[in-house]
């Protein structure tokens, strides 16, 4: 769990309690295959830029701290949703029911947006697969990769262990011991989507879209689950002191969109087969790490650093919602109490102007064919806000709500 989730979850009073749960992760970096470091940055370094380390928690141990806040009368399973409509109007196998706002969080095949929009384009496989497990020494590993050649999307090998021993079985320690203590039992293979042009709107009518619904993308940034927390903690802001529905499009929609095209360009630096590709991307990447850590830390200001609703920083709808914009996020981290030790550890002009050159040709090389692919823009405030349905506008901040979850 990132900074910028535990921060949304100490607006519901339960972020020291998560902390108490969780590991301390420790150093970290990028690697080659054979244990050479890329890029290497201390959790001490991120602790004092973001004022938390990231940390490791079960996600099952996670959930059940947030039931824990809700009446146990309030969640009800086993219930399928067969639709909803923009009135309010939820039909499930149990029947109708009504409510002022549904809260669509159905997940990344969200029947939900496929019927709020039909003619967007959903879900794309983009060549990754991610593996998931468990193990005596960690309670959960992840991997995502892309096996050569990349594997059709739905494929399964018929033994996932002797499979992930093939592909990583000669790699850096410790990963080939935690796929040896891996529980073949345990072993989950999925296709990695994300969808290549973001919505126009997060919501229409009474309904709203929330996490993997909203915004599925590749998991290179880390970024899926705890931007679904953001929206959460945004959302309520919205519906009990905001302006409803349509604040939280405008408070989300750039942020969101912003990370899955950051993350989407992640993943495909991972897919370059070329030796002089991979040798570019390497060498890119051992360059910006070898000059200091804080640039490269300099790279999570945006995501980490955001501000949550009812904090100082944060500005409503009407005078100009910066914290929302990935891009324009550092200058209200940096009124917060780590302001002074960011300011202080800002490298020297000179490698600042070659980190901004070496950013830029990144870029460019990015934009080539051999790597192209459809570049999700993101709308501006102004187009947000010309894109809010004027029904939206006018909601009452009092609502009963309907939570749609995906099954896991």
């Amino acid at each position: 769990m990132t900074p910028n989730a535990l921060r949304a979850l100490d607006t519901l009073g339960v972020g020291d309690r998560v902390r108490e749960l969780a590991a301390f992760v420790g150093d970290g970096g990028l690697r080659r295959p054979g244990g050479g470091w890329l890029s290497r940055t201390s959790a001490e370094a991120a602790a004092r830029r973001f004022g938390d380390p990231t940390v490791v928690v079960l996600r099952a141990a996670l959930v059940d701290l947030l039931q824990g806040l809700l009446d146990p009368a309030e969640i009800r399973l086993g219930v399928t949703v067969e639709s909803a409509s923009l009135d309010g109007t939820v039909a499930t196998s149990q029947g109708e029911d009504g409510a002022d706002l549904i809260v669509a969080a159905d997940g990344i095949g969200s029947r939900v947006r496929s019927a709020l929009f039909p003619g967007h384009p959903g879900p794309r496989y983009t060549g990754l697969t991610a593996w998931s497990s468990g193990s005596t020494r960690s309670p959960e590993a992840r991997s995502t990769a892309t096996p050569p050649p990349p594997a059709a999307p739905g494929t399964n090998a018929p033994d996932e262990k002797a499979e992930l021993l093939r592909l990583f079985g000669d790699w850096h320690d410790p990963i080939p011991d935690l796929l040896r203590r891996a529980d073949p039992a345990r072993i989950l293979r999925n296709d990695v989507c994300s969808m290549p042009r973001p919505l126009p709107a997060l919501h229409s009518g009474r309904v709203v879209l929330l996490g993997d619904a909203a915004h599925p993308m590749t998991p290179n940034l880390g970024q899926g689950a705890w931007q679904a927390i953001e929206d959460g903690v945004t959302l309520a802001h919205e519906v009990t002191k905001g302006v409803g529905p349509a604040g939280y499009t405008a408070a989300r929609l750039a942020r969101t969109s912003a990370m899955m095209r950051r993350s989407r360009r992640i993943g495909r630096l991972t897919q370059i087969r070329s030796p002089l590709g991979t040798a570019l991307r390497d060498a890119s990447m051992w360059t910006a790490g070898h000059l200091g850590q804080n640039l490269v830390l300099r790279q999570a200001d945006p995501i980490f650093n955001w501000t949550p609703p009812n904090v100082s920083g944060y500005e409503p709808l009407g005078r100009g919602r910066r914290y929302g914009a990935m891009r324009q996020s550092i200058s209200h981290a940096r009124r917060g109490p780590w302001a002074a030790q960011a300011k202080a550890r800002r490298p020297s002009s000179l490698k600042a102007t070659f980190a901004r050159v070496l950013a830029w040709v990144i870029r460019v090389w990015l934009r080539q064919p051999l790597l192209r692919s459809h570049k999700a823009s993101s709308p501006s405030p102004a187009e947000v806000r010309a894109n809010l349905p004027s029904a939206s506008r006018a909601m009452s901040t009092r609502f009963s709500v309907e939570v749609i979850s995906g099954r896991r």
